[in-house]
């Protein structure tokens, strides 16, 4: 090997080195400060990032607030007029839950659902859903009803809001 073709060898394997230590700091630096020092970043004041903002909010899902949940019977009423978690093994079961939606459930409904589940055989014994599109405080009643009967036991109530559990409860169900 003559001596031009050592140094290139060389001076690659040292480029080497110098990458391999440099390619870990890199990689955990932020895009950020990969930017030149003179270039500006667009400010609040420019219509297209205000542009771009509104659109964000707009498409952004809306917020439902749950207040309060009270699982018992209705009695044949809008809501829970008993609290209870004892229930019969073919009892409707009702669900009140109370609300505050905000405004932006007019465009874009959310869901509000609740499911019982058997502690002992895990299945889902009846799950209800509702769409929420009017904005402000209000409550709405899941009336579960088993199709023969309600597992014995214990068993889980939940309320879910778009599908995220928000709200769970044991209930105890026991003979007729």
């Amino acid at each position: 090997m003559n001596s031009r073709t050592q140094i290139y060898v060389a001076l690659i394997g040292a480029a080497a080195i110098i990458g391999a230590a440099l390619i870990p700091a890199l990689i955990r630096r932020s895009p950020d400060e990969f930017s030149q020092p003179n270039k500006q970043h667009p400010s609040e004041d420019d219509p297209s990032v205000r542009q771009e903002a509104s659109n964000a909010q707009a498409s952004r899902p809306s917020t439902l607030a749950v207040t309060g949940v009270l699982i018992g019977t209705s009695d044949n009423q809008p809501f829970v007029t008993e609290a209870r978690t004892r229930f019969k093994e073919k009892e409707e079961i009702a669900v009140t839950v109370r609300y505050n939606a905000d405004q932006t459930v007019a465009n874009f409904p959310v869901r509000l659902s609740t499911r019982i589940v058997s502690a002992s055989f895990g299945g889902v014994g009846n799950r209800q859903t509702t769409d929420i599109s009017v904005p402000g405080a209000s409550f709405w009643t899941f009336r579960l009803r088993p199709e023969q009967a309600w597992a014995y036991g214990q068993n889980f109530i939940s309320v879910s809001v778009d599908g995220q559990q928000i709200y769970s409860q044991e209930i105890d169900v026991g003979e007729d």
